[in-house]
């Protein structure tokens, strides 16, 4: 960086990923022309912070009050405003309008008309072009424009920063405002290209470049094109980091570089920028939260000096008053050790963020909720026209666990709406399925949230199932509008919402969120009848298709295995599970013994005490635990590693996201004595070789306090049991649901001690795992239909069809008790009210 006196040359475009640079001294000193220097320096004035990204506040601090003080000399006026300033020097302007107000450090000016990177990507589906190009006449802004800078004070932070270097400064501090306040007001387009033009005319401009970086990663987010999504993010990285090289000590410009990478999924690269922006403001909550989620990604907050937790729960409650711009993601508290209050507080917080982003953000029509609905809702002779609203059909929990409930759903009690903001880039074959188990079925991902909240009330929509939640690329806003009479929250965001003015109930089970607990929810309780589980199970999707064959419980045998099956199973495990290579390269069973004679169940138990008889190795204990590494804690790696030292003939067989999680995986094991050889990895494979390996564990152990889901059932369905310890969240408590659902109450532990115990006594003692195990596989010996399957029979994670008639009965009832009063209630429903026969002694199943 070079100082005021000596111009820098042309330099050529910095790298797209670059390391970011050393941070300066505090107070450094650079001459000037009249002996004046440049100071960097971190006060309570100076450059803005802006963005308009997610996650952003596009209304900045928004306390303050206008004030106005005159000052003596050179005829300078100092006006403050909202929490910035506007100085007049000499009866000339300098605005700097920010998308979201943050004071940052000084920084000395621009060097005069550097030549400036380009930020052209290359291939580009045609993005907008940054090249210098020759400016516009400067009146050619304020004729044409009606939206004086005066308005624009009233909508967004005016703050103070350095006079820009160049001829036509003023002009493109203009056109900056002005897209800001377009793009702000649902005028993408036009917003873009005034931004695009404040560049084009001060190509060194920091806060133009940083605004374009965030409108193009936004458009990147929504495109539906693989293509055309990646070359959006890089012009979004380039525009960010080529701000970011300018104000080298503003932390929102490193934060929006590293969060720019973190969108393409290059988490390890992400990491230096974000600890960049923290380190120069440890309160940036936009910065630390991020700096979190990364650090569980790559499985860094494993180790002992990760503090970014702490930082983001000191933060939460500073938020409280006000004391930080930009809120924490509910999500990013899933794997801390926060309370239901915590919780709570975060997601009313989070959720007057999101309210005003929305009536900010999105339109220039005020966003109150729909007045009343345009009908009434129905009498009990006429079906419930349900409306279904996600952006997750696709490959994802959401869409795997619920792909048959549409069709299974009777025509004459409930009619599934699918109303889907999936893109088109990510959908896949549970996107048809449910599109066409949907009578009605719409695509809304266009719509903003205003247009969207009028669209679901004109098709009549009676109750309105919203299943995402705070979960990414959600779509709150628009259900804040009550766009139908009764909305209920379900599987998508296991937690409190914070939206009792919003969504009237949300449907859970005792177990994964106990009556005691109900007080930090501003949504009322709908339990589903014991021993159903809130999570339903879908048969179809774990390989039971109609009328055809289930699963067999039968032996593995790599020899008759194909080589994508074999592929994706370690080492580790097949030599645990008794075979081993032979010369000629093939598996061959420890011992000699035919592939044909190793099978599972009662014959698998009594071959495997046999062998310790003949002196033959015995085959070693399996724990499996294929959850991701940021569900992962030192704390249950601890765990983990004493069960491993108690038993000494096991490994740990873990899911593996990354070469940078499994180093901290390994090196936190081996700080607590476990080799590296007793740990296995293995990446995500096709749903039926998941399946198909999964034969080979044990023993499931369960993460904590970011429980299983999705990865649970799977667990289950093989006939594996679970151990799992709930905490006090709810996300904490769904493998509990689970294994309460499925007959393994006494694996829930309530402590780590309990939890290790448990653990142990089931490595040593084979039969009591194979009770589990045809337990939860009750039935399935031989070859079953769906509905042999769906039966009272078996276990009741598998009541697929019952689950599914108390979800139209809890729909219902929730509909007719806010009909019948216009208040809210928690409703719950009691095992009296499964069907015959269901609904026979189900003491005796759970």
């Amino acid at each position: 960086f070079c100082s005021a006196s000596s111009p820098p040359s042309p330099s050529p475009s910095p790298p797209l990923f670059s390391s970011p640079p050393p941070l300066p001294p505090p107070s450094v000193q650079s001459g000037g022309e009249g002996g004046e220097g440049a100071e960097y320096e971190r006060g309570k004035g100076g450059v803005h912070e802006d963005g308009v990204g997610r996650g952003d506040e596009v209304s900045g601090r928004e306390r303050g009050v206008r004030r106005e003080a005159r000052k003596g000399g050179k005829g300078e006026e100092e006006v403050t405003l909202v929490g910035g300033r506007r100085r007049e020097r000499g009866g000339a302007s300098v605005y700097d309008v920010s998308v979201a107000g943050r004071n940052n450090a000084k920084l000395p000016p621009p060097s005069p008309s550097p030549s400036p990177p380009s930020l052209s990507p290359s291939p580009s589906p045609s993005p907008p072009s940054l090249s210098p190009s020759s400016a516009p006449s400067p009146s050619s802004y304020f004729d044409r424009e009606s939206v004086p800078l005066e308005e624009l004070e009233k909508e967004f932070e005016v703050v103070e920063d350095e006079p820009l270097s160049c001829v036509h400064a003023k002009e493109a501090q203009h056109s900056n405002a002005l897209g800001v306040y377009y793009y702000a007001h649902g005028r993408a387009g036009e917003g873009m290209k005034m931004v695009e033009e404040a560049i084009s005319m001060c190509p060194s401009y920091p806060i133009a470049l940083s605004n374009y970086g965030v409108m193009t990663q936004n458009l990147a987010i929504l495109s539906q094109s693989t293509e055309e999504r990646m070359a959006l993010y890089k012009l979004s990285i380039r525009a960010h980091e080529v701000a970011a090289m300018i104000s080298v000590t503003s932390a929102a410009r490193w934060a929006h570089v590293g969060l720019a990478l973190k969108g393409i999924h290059e988490y390890a690269m992400c990491l230096p920028f974000l600890r960049l922006a923290v380190r120069l403001d440890h309160d940036y909550a936009f910065a630390v939260s991020g700096l979190w989620n990364v650090e569980q990604r790559l499985g860094l907050h494993l180790y002992e000096n990760a503090t970014a937790f702490h930082r983001i729960k000191r933060i939460v409650k500073e938020g409280k008053r006000g004391s930080f711009d930009f809120p924490v993601s509910p999500m990013a508290l899933f794997n801390s050790p926060a309370s239901p209050q915590l919780l709570h507080l975060l997601c009313s917080i989070f959720k007057q963020s999101v309210v005003r982003q929305a009536h900010r953000n999105v339109t220039l029509r005020p966003l109150p909720p729909l007045s009343s609905p345009s009908f009434p809702l129905p009498h009990r002779g006429r079906p419930l026209r349900v409306g279904f609203f996600s952006g997750d059909f696709r490959f994802h929990p959401v869409a795997i666990e619920m792909n048959s409930v549409y069709r299974r759903l009777n025509r004459d009690k409930v009619v599934p709406i699918g109303f889907s903001f999936t893109p088109d880039v990510v959908r896949s074959s549970f996107y048809d399925a449910i599109r066409s188990g949907c009578d009605e079925f719409f695509d809304i991902g266009h719509l903003d949230n205003a247009d969207l909240a009028e669209f679901i009330n004109a098709k009549h929509v009676d109750v309105l199932v919203e299943l995402g939640g705070w979960t990414e690329e959600n779509r709150i806003p628009a259900v804040m509008q009550r766009p139908a009479p009764v909305q209920i929250s379900y599987l998508g965001f296991l937690g409190p919402m914070g939206l009792g003015d919003a969504l009237d109930n949300t449907l859970v089970d005792r177990v994964a969120l106990p009556p005691e607990y109900a007080q930090y929810y501003d949504e009322k309780v709908l339990y589903l009848p014991p021993p159903l589980s809130y999570f339903v199970n879908d048969l179809h999707f774990a390989g039971v298709q109609p009328g055809g064959k289930g699963r067999k419980n039968r032996g593995f045998s790599p020899s008759s295995s194909p080589a994508s099956l074999l592929s994706s199973i370690p080492d580790i495990v097949l030599h645990a599970r008794g075979w081993v290579r032979s010369e000629g390269g093939e598996w061959v069973r420890r011992g000699g013994r035919d592939s044909s004679e190793v099978k599972t169940g009662e014959d698998h138990a009594q071959q495997y005490h046999q062998s310790g008889k003949e002196g033959e190795e015995r085959e070693k204990v399996v724990f499996v635990s294929f959850n991701r590494p940021d569900k992962l804690t030192r704390t249950i790696l601890s765990t983990w590693a004493n069960i491993l030292h108690r038993v000494p003939t096991s490994v740990l067989w873990l899911a593996g996201y990354g070469n940078e999680s499994r180093r901290a995986i390994v090196d936190v094991m081996g700080s607590f004595g476990i080799r590296h050889d007793r740990i296995a990895f293995s990446s995500l494979e096709d749903p039926s070789i998941h399946l198909e390996r999964l034969k080979l564990a044990d023993i499931y152990l369960d993460t904590r306090p970011y429980s299983g889901g999705c990865t649970t059932v799977d667990v289950v369905y093989s006939g594996i049991p679970v151990v799992t310890m709930p905490a006090l969240s709810q996300i904490s408590r769904s493998t509990s649901s689970i294994a309460s659902a499925c007959g393994m109450k006494e694996l829930i532990a309530s402590s780590l001690s309990q939890y290790e115990d448990i653990a142990v006594e089931l490595a040593a003692n084979h039969a009591r795992r194979w009770q589990y195990s045809t337990h939860t596989l009750k039935g399935r010996e031989g070859v079953l239909s769906e509905k042999e399957m769906d039966s009272p029979d078996t276990c009741p994670l598998f009541w697929t069809s019952e689950w599914v008639r108390m979800l139209e009965k809890s729909l219902r009832m929730a509909a007719e008790a806010k009909d019948e009063s216009g208040r809210r209630w928690h409703i719950a429903m009691s095992s009296t009210a499964l069907s015959p026969p269901y609904s026979k002694n189900p003491a005796d199943l759970v």
